[in-house]
């Protein structure tokens, strides 16, 4: 872009001075004068960028978290590395979330504030430690004089407010990041899975999902009986019933009418498209004959879903991707996560969403509003000897979850019908207060 002398008077304070020997320490970007304003995001962006290409090239952004995803993707449309967001409060320690820059390239770090030097020595060496970078390849950003308030105005022009759609607010609300209420998510959604969900969601006032991870039919079908009044979504296990047979279904499917909730078979398909559609429509289970979610990896390529398609979308199926697993030490993250997103919208009228453990901030686009179920919720964070991490509703849906699957807390209760009550509840007024 032109920098011109008006731009820098009008938006920048520029100080840099030396942190590393290597590159400047600091760019300050002063947005007071613009709070109220017509299109303040983009001129934030714009000055931001002006201020960048005075400290030599800068290839990537890293937001210092997720308040700040607005401005880093209003900047990153106009770099060619890659776009990620630091979350430090999550049980894992500081996690990343999009697509860290590579180790050589120069990254823009935007923070909402500085501190002192020692404040800031040891914040940009944490957050590049997370990032697997050296400490001297980032720029900081500090946004000072209300940025955040700037947020605002986000949605200025109809381009950035088709961007700004899917599950969170945009054009004149006062929150940006304010999530959209289910009802009207059900309404404007093109994929008829994800309205069904999200239908049911709204009558129950319930964003819970439960893992019966149990081995017996009667064990399955006692446990979905009983928290079937509080769950949106049952997700089973098939394969792991010992005494499966083709009685389950039937029973799972009357139950599902009985207490109104959708049933989510947690198959994890990976193989290839032609493989996958003998194990969804044929074989000992049938999937596709009762189940109206199931998912699957991407990591086979798009053939996955095409395959699980042809089976699934005549009986108005639904299909989840695998974006994030809750267990230590998952390969899928970072740039594999990013394609399972671009996935996804290539194939929207069958795919409804991620099995994840937060909203990516590359949504949204025009016509995305994918939904996010998160695995691995209890009441209390922590892990098991396994590896897998808990964390807790609000956590989650505050991350953008839409909904909260959880398994032990509630199969493992000694009262799985008032845990699952508990977490209904929980859930709910997690969504209540993103919505408010």
């Amino acid at each position: 872009m032109e920098v011109t002398g008006e731009l820098l008077d009008e938006l920048v304070a520029l100080n840099v001075f030396s942190f590393d020997t290597s590159s400047p320490s600091k760019i300050h970007v002063d947005a007071s004068k613009l709070l109220g304003s017509s299109g303040a995001l983009r001129r934030v962006a714009d000055a931001t960028l002006a201020t960048l290409a005075l400290c030599g090239p800068v290839n990537s952004i890293c937001a210092a978290n997720a308040n700040l995803l607005p401005l880093a993707t209003g900047v990153f449309g106009s770099l060619s590395g890659s776009l990620c967001w630091v979350d430090e409060m999550s049980v894992r320690g500081t996690r990343v979330n999009g697509v860290a820059p590579r180790p050589a390239e120069r990254c823009a770090l935007l923070v909402e504030r500085l501190g002192s030097a020692e404040e800031r020595d040891v914040m940009v060496a944490r957050i590049a430690a997370a990032l697997g970078v050296p400490a001297s390849v980032l720029v900081p950003v500090a946004l000072t004089g209300g940025v955040t308030a700037a947020d605002h105005v986000l949605f200025e022009d109809a381009h950035t407010a088709r961007r700004a759609g899917g599950a969170f607010a945009s054009l004149d609300d006062t929150n940006p990041r304010k999530r959209v209420p289910f009802e009207e998510r059900a309404r404007l959604t093109s994929n008829p899975s994800t309205r069904a969900l999200m239908e049911v969601m709204v009558r129950k006032e319930s964003n819970l999902s439960v893992a019966c991870d149990v081995n017996t039919k009667a064990d399955l079908l006692r446990l979905a009986d009983a928290i079937g009044p509080h769950i949106c979504l049952l997700k089973t296990h098939i394969d792991v019933v010992d005494d499966f047979d083709a009685s389950v279904p039937v029973a799972l499917a009357e139950l599902a009418a009985k207490h109104d909730f959708l049933i989510f078979e947690d198959r994890k398909f990976a193989d290839i498209g032609n493989t996958v559609k003998q194990q969804y429509g044929r074989g000992v289970y049938h999937i596709a004959d009762w189940s109206h979610i199931t998912n699957a990896h991407p990591v086979p390529g798009e053939g996955i879903v095409s395959g699980l398609r042809e089976v699934g979308q005549p009986k108005g199926r639904g299909l989840l991707l695998l974006a994030e697993m809750s267990s230590r030490g998952t390969l899928a993250t970072g740039e594999y996560s990013v394609a399972t997103l671009e996935m996804a919208r290539r194939n929207r009228d069958f795919v409804m969403g991620f099995i994840s453990q937060c909203r990516t901030p590359l949504e949204p686009m025009p016509g995305d509003d994918f939904m996010y179920l998160t695995p691995g919720v209890k009441l209390e964070a922590g892990g098991d000897q396994l590896g897998q991490q808990y964390r807790t509703p609000g956590e989650v849906v505050a991350n953008g979850s839409d909904i909260i699957i959880v398994g032990r807390g509630v199969y493992g209760a000694a009262d799985p019908a008032a845990a699952a009550a508990q977490y209904r509840e929980a859930g709910w007024r997690a969504y209540l207060e993103a919505i408010a």
